[in-house]
């Protein structure tokens, strides 16, 4: 199938009369700036655990153990050096035995990959495991392999080992992600780009995402570079004489890429670097469908997120981002195409399937994804009718399911309380695994600032009783869940929110009881920190804040003090 322009663009009336547009100059986001002039742009969708999160105290690479000429190459990431002293073999010494790497490359699939999967296993075996260790398995050689490629399969360790058992798990994951760096730094994107500098890259921002929940920063600027060394990827290759195995290399990248850098966009508020009207790339091989019983296959969920971020981010990215805004009812027709459409019978959740029955996978990765799938639905439905809940309740506080935007008053509650029973029930079936997915915790936190805005905008409305028992048992729920993930100021806010939203009700109840007519709904937020309401509006605004302590200026342990990575890898 060949995605053109056709797919890429959606028609939305320019003739929609004013009065039922977004104001766009009023719904533009908002811009942070520090008090030593750093600025972030926050767009109208920004969700509001991406405000006010401090930086991490960054471990330096210098404190990882590794030898200087390493760490030479990491500090010129991602461009190198302009005269590069240095060859692959000074990573030699980093490689694991075979068995220990085929351990760690385990954990990858199944506690990363089942998401966003850039190296498949035969591809990784094909093209990395087997040319680095030969017919002997321990026969280490690097002669054969790209440096961009021996990146990769360091962030393929860096994720694995990240999940591993072993006490110095996330140091070690430091390190490898370190090597990973330096790697890349030996062949400079400014001179060639292959696939495999599109894999190793996007596996950073993978990687980030998963494992520093305060930098988001970096991970978008390396999601832009990314997208950027993707343009050897985004023209379809079946003409080019390539074999096949590369042709399909370059598909499954270009998709996935695709996917993280729409849905990205429209989670943060800011413009995608990939746009459909500039590719011609087609869907890649379902290489991992489902076969049931009776023969019958079904797509697998990295071929759906292919035809999803087709069809819908890219609907759903252009209304975001279209500086005219558009009309209400194109809105209701796209709310129409995400809740129509289709999801195989095995990705679905239990609460989503017509299957009498059906539960959540045995397999805990096929769990991971049939609630991703609910999670990336009910979060877009979220996103998309979130402004105009806001305008609804702005005009019309008392009863916002009166207003025009009623819709998406409906749409907002009722996602969000899918959002968070959905994941209740997917985490009393895995918390393990489940507690370390942020992107799943993120779906509940928007929850509760939707629902806490119903309860202190509206308070007298009909939904604003239950939605505040239901913030009382998410915020309980976000607690006990989200630990092993979670951005570290967002626990704060929902204590912020559920404190304002109880004085809110109890106060606006209590006027009525004693004949007041017209009590007053809330109250706004200090005026040091981002109102999390006014994060929901997506207003323009100016946040100020504090410069963030240096990087460097963190404590960290002496190099003794870390594992010694060629010998407690190894060993773990």
């Amino acid at each position: 199938m060949t995605l053109g322009p056709s797919l890429a663009s959606h028609a939305f009336e320019e003739d929609a009369p004013q009065s039922v547009r977004m104001n766009v100059t009023v719904d533009i986001g908002s811009l942070s700036i520090g008090l030593d002039g750093r600025a972030r742009y926050y767009g109208e969708t920004a969700g509001s655990e991406d405000y006010d999160q401090p930086t991490r105290k960054i471990r330096d690479p210098k404190y990882l153990g590794l030898p200087y000429e390493i760490l030479e190459l990491v500090h010129s990431f991602p461009f190198g050096l302009r005269e590069c002293p240095y060859t692959k073999y000074e990573f030699t010494n980093f490689i694991p035995p075979r068995e220990r790497a085929e351990q760690v490359a385990e954990l990858y699939y199944t506690h990363a990959a089942w998401m966003y999967n850039v190296v498949p296993r035969a591809d990784l075996k094909r093209t990395i495991l087997d040319p680095i260790y030969g017919v002997g398995n321990n026969d280490i050689s690097l002669a054969s392999v790209h440096s961009h490629r021996i990146s990769l399969f360091f962030m393929v360790l860096a994720t694995g080992i990240f999940y591993d058992d072993h006490p110095s798990a996330s140091i070690m994951a430091e390190q490898y992600s370190a090597l990973a760096y330096a790697a890349y730094s030996l062949d400079s994107i400014s001179q060639e780009a292959t696939t495999a500098s599109v894999q190793a890259m996007f596996s950073m921002c993978f990687f980030v995402y998963l494992t520093d929940r305060s930098n988001n920063e970096m991970r978008w600027l390396l999601s832009g570079l990314a997208a950027r060394v993707a343009l050897v990827v985004r023209r379809d290759s079946s003409g080019w004489n390539l074999d096949k195995e590369e042709v399909q290399r370059r598909r499954v990248m270009f998709w996935e890429l695709y996917h993280w850098d729409a849905w990205s966009s429209v989670v943060s508020g800011r413009p995608p670097a990939l746009n459909l009207g500039h590719t011609d790339c087609r869907f890649p091989d379902d290489i991992d469908p489902y076969v049931k019983p009776n023969g019958e296959v079904e797509m697998s969920l990295h071929s759906w997120k292919a035809r999803y971020g087709a069809v819908i981010l890219s609907a759903s990215v252009q209304r975001a981002f279209a500086i005219h805004g558009s009309n209400y009812a194109s809105l209701l027709e796209l709310d129409k195409r995400i809740r129509t459409f289709p999801v195989p019978p095995h990705l679905q959740s239990p609460s989503e399937s017509a299957e009498p029955g059906r539960g959540w996978n045995a397999d805990p990765s096929r769990a991971m994804q049939q609630f991703c799938i609910l999670c990336e639905r009910e979060s877009n439905l979220l996103y998309i009718h979130r402004s105009y809940l806001a305008q609804a309740m702005r005009e019309l506080p008392k009863d916002p399911l009166g207003h025009r935007f009623s819709a998406s008053v409906m749409a907002a509650y009722r996602s969000s309380c899918r959002l968070i029973s959905a994941l209740r029930s997917c985490y009393t079936a895995y918390p393990k695994m489940t507690g370390r997915v942020w992107f799943f915790w993120s779906g509940v936190f928007s929850a509760c600032v939707v629902l806490g805005a119903i309860v202190i905008e509206s308070p007298g409305c009909t939904l604003a009783q239950s939605a505040l028992t239901d913030i009382d048992s998410a915020r309980t729920f976000y607690d006990e869940g989200s630990k092993l993930c979670r951005p570290p100021l967002t626990l704060a806010t929902l204590d912020k929110l559920q404190e304002r939203a109880h004085r809110v009700f109890n106060e606006y109840h209590a006027k009525l009881r004693l004949g007041d007519p017209t009590p007053s709904a809330r109250t706004q937020g200090t005026s040091d920190q981002p109102d999390e309401l006014e994060v929901l509006k997506g207003r323009k605004s100016v946040i100020n804040r504090s410069p963030s302590t240096s990087p460097n200026s963190s404590s960290a342990a002496s190099p003794a003090s870390q594992p010694n990575l060629s010998n407690a890898v190894h060993n773990g």
